[in-house]
């Protein structure tokens, strides 16, 4: 049995990597794929194998965090991570899977919002 949130990027390794580009939706109150990001994935759409996964697999319901502050140039990258963390978090699939929570869970989940701390720089 093969289960995937459709908002976790590990699971669209070599064979979806365009579509991290346009994941998590319009800003705001989500966050786009940094430029940054979107040319490392342009470069190693190249360099990687393809490669599909085996066995039917079963996209689980996803959900996207809204973005809590303004994302700008400084923090996009660092909002852009704390999504991509959250979405691959193992208690992000117990949600998905209606299990319980396991110890060390966060007392909110899944999380309402993501937090945009303004980096001075």
């Amino acid at each position: 049995l093969r289960v995937y949130n459709p908002f976790d990027i590990v699971p669209m390794g070599f064979a979806d990597l365009d579509k991290i580009k346009q994941l998590y939706g319009k800003e705001p109150p989500y966050v786009l794929c940094p430029d940054g990001f979107k040319a490392i994935i342009d470069s190693l759409e190249y360099t990687l194998p393809n490669y599909v996964q085996v066995g039917t697999g079963y996209q689980l319901k996803g959900f996207i965090v809204p973005v809590k502050g303004a994302v700008d140039v400084f923090n996009r990258s660092q909002v852009f991570i704390d999504e991509i963390e959250i979405q691959h978090s193992c208690f992000t699939y117990l949600h998905l899977l209606n299990a319980p929570l396991t110890y060390g869970a966060p007392k909110i989940w899944p999380p309402k919002y993501i937090v945009a701390k303004k980096l001075n720089r």
